[in-house]
């Protein structure tokens, strides 16, 4: 039987994209996932590094899934990142290409398992 990872909740565009001058909230719901500890803090970990879009559109389907299957979440992503689909892809596009702008290097874990978004 397979363990699950230790996990750690972690921000997808990190806090310190701030010091960049995000004025989104990066600590919303939007912009939280889970992510093993090795990935968000090991040796060949995130870092401040940018997700790359692959990741970010997992973090977009992750996100749509919530908001259509009624999740009490749901207003508060929809508040967050746009009122309908396009908008809030659009809004994910913004955020990622700003922050590759600021930090200019990307990141993507080694797959060890199927992704579930």
């Amino acid at each position: 039987m397979l363990r699950p990872a230790p996990q750690d909740l972690d921000e997808f565009c990190r806090y310190a994209m701030k010091e960049a001058g995000f004025d989104e909230s990066l600590e919303g719901v939007w912009n939280l996932v889970l992510s093993c500890t090795s990935c968000n803090r090991g040796p060949g970990g995130k870092l401040d590094l940018v997700p790359t879009p692959g990741l970010l559109k997992r973090l977009h389907t992750r996100n749509e899934f919530l908001i259509s299957s009624h999740h009490p979440l749901r207003e508060t992503l929809m508040g967050q990142t746009g009122a309908d689909e396009g908008e809030r892809w659009r809004f994910l596009n913004d955020v990622h290409r700003r922050a590759l702008a600021a930090r200019l290097q990307q990141w993507e874990p080694e797959l060890v398992r199927e992704p579930v978004f």
